[in-house]
């Protein structure tokens, strides 16, 4: 069955032929006018999917809005009546008002030419096009012909001299790595950054000169920094790089494994960076809290294992957990998934996947909740965890039912560290 039979839209070309606009025009609407679209986490590309019957509620959503104002239009004919009734005086009174104010526009106009303001930034294949609060283009900037861009984002006007500056991170080609540009809000690129560091693990040394899997803005110390995750993609070893406006390292973790998701967030620990992603040497998803004034160290490792890492810097985080793969993970022989989790109210919530695809509902996760101080309150099995545990028994590659199960309470390890106690296990779901 396609995904059009099934009422979901896999790209920006087909949701684009949904709708019968450009794909450019489905970006702008997304980013203006809230376009259902959703992401799938991962990758080098954004990959996008929608459903037609989100796509076509809000249609008719916009289409309302667009009536009204209409509506809005029609009603300013009302405004020719109005100017009859004023004496002479009250309209020459008005002119010069209109008069000083559209001075006071155009001098803000130039004031605009002179330090644009950017409000969005499109992909067009290796071009970068940013645009202004007036939906015209601010300026351009050709990569070479080989590039991909993977990300962007627009600076907030206090990190950059009161103007919005750009970070761009882009993959080269087979072979070139990816590098982080920075644009002066006029389009002039100030520096690039490439990582090509060599981290050395007892297993060998390894050259961090590949790929950029993220790149996020951080109020650090009063400054404007920047997050960023670069990766090995042969091999397992990633950091995340701390680097300041000029394109410099501040601090760096090293992790044995790759990294996913890296955020700033207060907590009653302090301000703390909070990293997700995989944990090679203990074979699962992990979680580590870093401290944001201090984010330099790396993942705690046993000494004398492969993963031991030899020129890291000696620091290590306040907290790092690892979560296991599951039973139908195993089973289905499915690739470990890391876990994200985001503050929602005053619990953490930490989702991972368990296998990739899903039975038309969505897929089996795992699903762990923190405190605000990441203590550990519990952990269960999402519902289509054992909707696929039933499909699995059906197919006879699990031979007992849920009420059998060794997991039916959830997940019943979890593995955590800490600086005073080492590692430990703990059990949030024995009876």
């Amino acid at each position: 069955m396609t995904s059009n039979e099934e009422g979901r839209l896999d790209s920006w070309k087909e949701i684009a032929e949904y709708l019968g606009r450009d794909v450019h025009t489905c970006l702008r609407w997304e980013k203006e006018k809230g376009l259902p679209v959703h992401t799938i986490p991962g990758g080098k590309r954004r990959t996008v999917y929608a459903f037609k019957h989100e796509i076509d509620e809000w249609l008719a959503k916009s289409r309302v809005a667009e009536e009204s104002e209409v509506q809005k239009v029609e009603n300013l004919g009302l405004l020719g009546r109005v100017w009859q009734r004023i004496p002479a005086a009250g309209k020459a009174a008005l002119l010069l008002l209109v008069f000083a104010l559209a001075g006071f526009g155009t001098y803000f106009l130039i004031k605009e030419t002179r330090a644009p303001v950017l409000t969005q930034l499109l992909q067009e294949g290796n071009r970068l096009v940013t645009i202004s609060p007036n939906s015209s283009v601010a300026w351009t900037y050709d990569f070479p012909s080989s590039a991909r861009i993977l990300d962007s984002v627009v600076l907030p006007k206090r990190a950059f001299r009161r103007s919005p500056g750009v970070l761009v991170t882009v993959y080269l080609g087979e072979g070139k790595g990816d590098v982080l540009y920075f644009f002066s809000p006029r389009g002039e690129p100030l520096w690039q950054f490439t990582s090509d560091d060599t981290v050395s693990f007892v297993s060998g040394d390894f050259k961090l000169s590949w790929g950029f899997h993220l790149a996020r803005l951080i109020e650090a110390a009063g400054e404007t920094k920047v997050l960023l995750d670069t990766r090995q993609y042969t091999w397992w070893p990633s950091q995340l790089l701390l680097l300041n406006l000029r394109g410099e390292v501040e601090e760096r973790f090293v992790n044995a494994g790759w990294i996913n998701s890296a955020y700033l967030m207060k907590s009653p620990l302090g301000p703390v960076v909070v990293v997700g992603g995989v944990s090679n040497s203990h074979d699962g998803a992990f979680l580590a809290i870093l401290d944001a004034n201090h984010i330099s160290g790396t993942s705690p490792e046993q000494a004398g294992t492969p993963y031991e890492c030899r020129n890291c810097p000696a620091g290590r985080p306040l907290k790092y957990f690892v979560f296991p793969r599951s039973e139908l993970n195993v089973v289905t022989g499915s690739l470990l998934y890391a876990g994200n989790g985001f503050p929602q109210g005053d619990i953490i919530p930490v989702v991972k996947p368990e296998v990739h695809g899903d039975l038309g509902q969505g897929p089996p996760e795992s699903i762990y909740e923190f405190s605000l101080d990441f203590q550990l309150q519990r952990a269960s099995y999402g519902d289509h965890y054992w909707e696929w545990h039933r499909k699995l028994e059906k197919e006879g590659k699990i031979k007992h039912s849920r009420e059998q199960c060794p997991e039916r309470n959830g997940p019943p390890r979890i593995l955590q560290w800490e600086p005073k106690n080492g590692w430990q296990e703990i059990h949030p779901t024995q009876p």
